[in-house]
This record gives structure tokens, sequence and C-alpha cells, in this order.
């Protein structure tokens, strides 16, 4: 979870399906400020998402009245939930954005996208400079009735994002809101910052696990044996398919192999068998006519 170092209190998770998404540290970042937190955490696509906002810790001195979390998904603010005192030393559950259809109340829940990535070179940074849910923490008062909220786009209204601005980057998901949903009556308020800016700052960078990979925040994924040493009912009618191919094409690579080894041997053969039957022509110059001369010994052997 993320722990603010300053107020030891105050946590605040993503949740998907009811766990809490493993977080990851990038020691390379610098924190921008003493009272952000950076946190990466994995995307997957189509999942939902909750934010869980916590305030545990009973001795910390938290000022009576109201928090504001307010909550921006790749750098556009989309809701605000307020946190009253009584619910200070409890879990507050964010899902999603609240708003009004006539009598109806309904929900837009939190989910990931995958990026479509096409050709271009236009840059968006609404998406590609953000990537990242953020949660800001602010003590507010003053709280006013005002009306619900309207219905805003879902996260299924294509975000196409040029591939040449991705260069040298690991965005792989975009955040955004589903379709609504029927949900439970909610109060709307306006209310009045106590001070300039929010005294904590929560940022979730998600990224596929590929690229968690790629930025060195998860171990690499354990290279599974070969499906020869596995055992044959551990595995899956596709690798079983894949197992026989890859044996037939071991039979098919030796069988190839031992034919050119006896195409070979028979032509080494052949050669040796020619050379066999040819006739053998032995050629001699003709010896010169020596003329000894009257000192010449001539040594005659019995």
């Amino acid at each position: 979870m993320a722990v603010h170092p300053f107020l030891p209190g105050l946590t605040v998770e993503i949740i998907v399906n009811n766990a809490l998404l493993p977080e990851y540290d990038d020691d390379s970042v610098t924190p921008a400020s003493p009272t952000t937190v950076t946190k990466y955490v994995e995307a997957t696509s189509g999942a939902n998402f909750a934010i869980k906002v916590s305030l545990i810790e009973k001795e910390f001195p938290f000022p009576k009245g109201y928090i504001e979390a307010a909550v921006s998904l790749d750098g556009r603010r989309l809701m605000s939930a307020i946190i009253s005192e009584a619910q200070f030393f409890k879990h507050r559950m964010i899902e999603g954005r609240q708003s009004q259809i006539g009598e109806h109340y309904k929900i837009q829940r939190f989910c990931f996208a995958e990026l479509e990535i096409i050709d271009g070179t236009t840059y968006l940074s609404d998406v590609v400079s953000a990537s990242t849910i953020t949660v800001d923490l602010t003590y507010v008062r003053n709280l006013r009735s005002r009306t619900p909220d309207h219905i805003v786009g879902n996260i299924s209204e294509s975000i196409q994002v040029p591939e040449k601005a991705l260069k040298g980057q690991t965005y792989t998901h975009r955040a955004g809101l589903s379709e609504p949903v029927a949900w439970e009556r909610g109060r709307y308020v306006d209310c009045d910052d106590v001070t300039d800016s929010p005294f904590a700052t929560f940022n979730f960078k998600y990224r596929s696990i590929n690229a968690l990979r790629i930025l060195g925040l998860v171990p690499p994924e354990p290279t599974p044996p070969p499906l020869e040493e596995r055992p044959e009912e551990e595995l899956t009618p596709e690798e079983l398919r894949e197992l026989v191919k890859q044996l037939k094409e071991q039979k098919a690579a030796a069988v190839k192999v031992k034919k050119e080894a006896v195409d070979k041997r028979k032509q080494v053969d052949e050669a040796i068998g020619s050379s066999d039957d040819e006739e053998v022509t032995v050629v001699r110059s003709r010896d010169r006519k020596c003329h000894r001369g009257a000192d010449d010994e001539v040594i005659v052997l019995d």
C-alpha cells in the first residue's frame, strides 16, 4: 500500500477484483515534493478498479472537518469524494463517478483500456504525458448542496495515440470510465478549500506487466521448460499439438540429414569405382644413347 511518509495513518490503494494491486517503487524517480507519493501498478485491459483511501492511525492528529479526495485520470480531474470526520479512522472506497439522470442514480466505474496506437506525429499530452491515476487530498469546509453531475464520455470512445508520440516511452494503457450502471442515491456538494494546495498527493503510474519488466520493476518471466520435458497430463491441447509438430519437424530434419549422408557416401563410392576401371598408361621418355669413352670402365656382373 502507498503510505504517506509524513502522515503514517494515511494510505491510498488501487483495488482490482477486491484485491490490492501490487505496488512497485522506481528509485530513479525524484519526488516532486515531500507531500507526494508515487508508485507503479499493473494495468490489465478491461479491468475495473477502485481507489481505497484509509485514515487508520488514531494517534495521528487529523484536524476536525472534512477531507476532499479529488481523482484525476491521465491528467483529467473527473470527480471528488468527501471524507467526513466520522470516516477518518475507517476506509473509504471510491469506485467511480456518480451521476443522476432524472430520478435515476448512476455510476461510471473506473477502468483500464489498452492504448490504440496509430501512425502519425500528433502529440496528445492529455494521454501520453500522464498515464497516471492521481488522488489529491485537501482539507475543505463549508459544505453545501449542488446539482448532480452529468454523464461523461466512457472509455469505449476510442482515443488514438500516434506511435511517434510514444517513442522511448512505456505507456501501454489509459484509464477512464465505464458505461453508466444503476447506483444508490448519492449526495452532491460543493465546498471551499482550507489551503491553496493538497496536503497529500498519491500518483499511481499504471503500465502493462511487460512494460513493468522493461522498466526493471518486475523480475523477468521465468523460461518454461521445453514441452517434451513436461508431463503429458499437464499439457493443454494447444501445447500437445505444438509438441507433435515439433517432433515431426525433428524427425523430418533427421531423415534429411541421413539422406544427405547416404547421397554423399554414394558419390564417393562412385568416384572410387570409376577410377578402378580406367586404363593407366605410363609414359616414359626414350633413353638417350650413351657413348662410352675409351677410358670408361665396364663392370660385368656374373
